[in-house]
């Protein structure tokens, strides 16, 4: 408080000669000279009538001492020490208050101090030199606990001297060195150190005392994280990570069969069910209780579609499954591909009732485009769930009808024949998801393994784990695991790993920040590999602006590169008008997307062989393959396919529909 002023360590000499904190009284005739009140001058007066006791601000306790001692103590008055007449008690007492200061209160008795400070009358500097130049044993720094530090690595803290009774350490650093002298290091090296700290001298001890003398060892270097051991060891204890996005048409049926799962496999209680069951009855929707779970917002429910990504999470017997289902509906094409740029394997659902397959694979159906976006986008695994069988009364027929129109087209996609399965399932009653159905009709002509089990023989994708960490922003939150400061990050680990008290920098817009928090459905982890969902709060963002929705987190040493002008090697899909040097395209990257412009059309290729055809083509049309270069409106980070597949590769969009997708070869400014 500003009315308790700390007198400390002041200097007094910056004060002029008119400042007069006291009245001017004849009673204290030094007043002037200390500048300090008639009580501390009172209290600090040398006065031989007070049985010739020291104040107790520098008495000691001495314990066990000799007879003699105390007798030698008890002198007569006539022949007790006193200073020189032509020495004031006022100097003498502050000189041995300096002493004290200096030296300690346990090694050098009061009566020593007394005799030094009467012999260079009044001194503190030359009785200081006298007494640690004396046969006394001479107090030494600590030394130091590791044989490694130089003397360089020691700081010694320095503090002004308090010359009017401040307050004071009972042991001083040099006191407790010295008695630490009995015990000699038998380190060479922490000799050789000492001998060093030894000859620093005490130059000026009315002004500068050694307050603390300490150690201070180099700050241990941050340990380095093994993360392909612990991917490891994950692996080989723990059930593995694995990303799945759940498309397919308008309509298939695809939040339903995925909410039956959830239910079945207990993410979702009975008493939820029944909720969403009455809550969907009064709209007139009975039947859509079960996607409710995953349709969470009002729009959704009332459209009775799904519009952006619902993420939720289940498990089977090998595989931690982390669930994206995306819409169906082609006005939302970009977040179905936010969905499936995330993920590792699909899912794709298929309406068996008449009509309903048929305007999904026909020309427009979200089905074939679906398809080709999950295998352009790196996916090489598929599950294809003909949903709605029971309402065909489980028709072999109609099972084998569409499996046979699915697997020519799957393979022309890229699909190998081994990594396709087909599985007959009901998402509204549930058969055939987590449980082998029962039912005689499906039996009869069907003895494969249900839906789930399906998901559990998908092998995760080989990670990039010794790869610098690259994190994929996907959702962006504020005031949430319970922080006061900082933004929390949702998205996907790409490659490396991450740990809390990381300093990262989020790209393109370089901000720096610290990582305080991780989460992983919804705990805390003191670990995240990459393959995994995590949400991460970030502090020491100054502009919380700058980040969005296509950001990158990455490692502070080694940030992803940033462009506006990439190479890639494409695959022109369907489309009305071919493609010219100029032609205006929306880019989607990740999470991303961009308008772009193709700035050059370099090389047309040959589809099998990958030899250059036609250098710089006029245009491209479908099913070429062609080598471009694209400009973006803004600037993206971006990572070669050849260096990091998980994040080389990119889809471009014009009207409405996916034009072509390719992979990223070059990245020229």
């Amino acid at each position: 408080m500003s009315r308790h002023r700390n007198v400390r360590n002041l200097d007094y000499d910056d004060f002029g000669d008119d400042d007069d904190y006291y009245d001017d009284d004849d009673e204290y005739p030094d007043n002037d000279q200390y500048c300090i009140s008639p009580g501390t001058m009172q209290q600090y007066t040398y006065n031989p009538d007070k049985n010739n006791h020291l104040h107790p601000a520098i008495t000691v306790t001495t314990t066990q001492e000799p007879q003699q001692h105390e007798s030698n103590n008890s002198l007569p008055p006539q022949q007790e020490q006193q200073p020189p007449k032509h020495v004031s008690n006022e100097v003498i007492k502050h000189c041995v208050d300096m002493i004290r200061d200096v030296v300690g209160d346990n090694i050098y008795n009061d009566e020593e101090i007394f005799d030094v400070s009467r012999k260079f009358e009044g001194d503190h500097e030359k009785s200081i030199n006298h007494l640690l130049d004396s046969n006394q044993p001479k107090p030494q720094l600590r030394s130091p606990q590791s044989p490694t530090r130089r003397s360089s690595e020691y700081q010694v803290k320095v503090s002004h001297l308090n010359q009017f009774g401040g307050r004071r350490k009972s042991e001083t650093p040099v006191v407790r060195q010295m008695q630490k002298m009995k015990t000699p290091s038998k380190s060479s090296a922490n000799a050789t150190t000492s001998q060093k700290i030894d000859e620093l001298t005490i130059n000026d001890p009315v002004s500068v005392m050694l307050s603390d003398v300490e150690v201070t060892p180099n700050r241990p270097g941050k340990k380095k994280i093994d993360y392909m051991s612990e991917f490891t060891k994950r692996h080989e204890h723990d059930k593995k990570d694995l990303s799945l996005v759940v498309i397919g048409h308008v309509d298939a049926g695809k939040s339903t069969l995925m909410g039956n799962m959830l239910f079945q496999t207990g993410i979702v209680s009975k008493q939820q069910i029944h909720r969403f069951e009455q809550e969907s009855k009064k709209v007139g929707k009975s039947s859509f209780a079960y996607a409710w779970v995953l349709d969470e917002t009002e729009e959704e429910r009332n459209r009775g579609i799904t519009m952006d990504i619902a993420c939720s999470s289940f498990e089977t017997k090998t595989q931690n499954i982390m669930l994206m289902d995306a819409p169906g509906h082609r006005d939302f094409i970009p977040n179905m591909i936010t969905g499936a740029a995330q993920a590792d394997v699909a899912l794709l659902v298929v309406g068996s009732c008449t009509g309903e397959f048929e305007s999904g694979f026909g020309v427009g159906g979200q089905t074939r485009e679906h398809a080709l976006l999950v295998r352009t986008l790196g996916i090489n695994q598929l599950a294809v769930a003909v949903n709605k069988l029971d309402t065909m009364d489980w028709s072999q027929r109609r099972y084998n009808e569409i499996v046979k129109k699915l697997k020519p087209f799957l393979k022309q996609a890229g699909f190998r024949d081994c990594d396709v399965t087909f599985v007959p399932v009901s998402g509204l009653h549930g058969d055939n998801l987590v449980e082998k159905s029962k039912n005689e009709k499906l039996t009869c002509w069907y003895d494969g393994p249900s839906l789930i089990e399906v998901i559990d023989k998908f092998e995760p994708p080989k990670r990039s784990v010794d790869f610098p960490l690259r994190f994929t922003v996907n959702d962006i939150f504020k005031n949430v695991m319970g922080q006061t400061s900082g933004i929390s990050l949702f998205g996907k680990i790409e490659s490396g790993g991450l740990v809390p008290n990381t300093k990262v920098i989020v790209m393109p817009n370089r901000e720096k920040g610290l990582v305080k928090k991780i989460e992983v459905k919804g705990v805390n982890e003191d670990i995240a590999i990459c393959g995994q969902h995590a949400t991460i709060q970030v502090n020491g963002i100054k502009n919380h602006n700058e980040i969005f929705i296509g950001s990158i987190v990455c490692a502070l040493s080694s940030p992803i590169p940033a462009a506006t002008v990439i190479r890639g090697r494409i695959v022109v899909f369907d489309l009305s008008i071919p493609i010219y040097c100029g032609s205006r395209v929306e880019l989607h990257y990740k999470s991303m997307s961009t308008p772009a412009n193709i700035c050059k059309l370099r090389n047309l290729l040959d589809k099998t062989s990958g030899e250059i055809i036609q250098k710089k083509p006029r245009f491209l049309s479908k099913g070429n393959t062609a080598t471009i270069e694209v400009k973006t409106s803004r600037v993206i980070c971006v990572e070669e396919y050849e260096k990091l597949k998980e994040m080389g590769r990119f889809t471009l969009r014009y009207s409405g529909a996916t034009i072509a997708a390719g992979i990223i070869t070059k990245i020229i400014e």
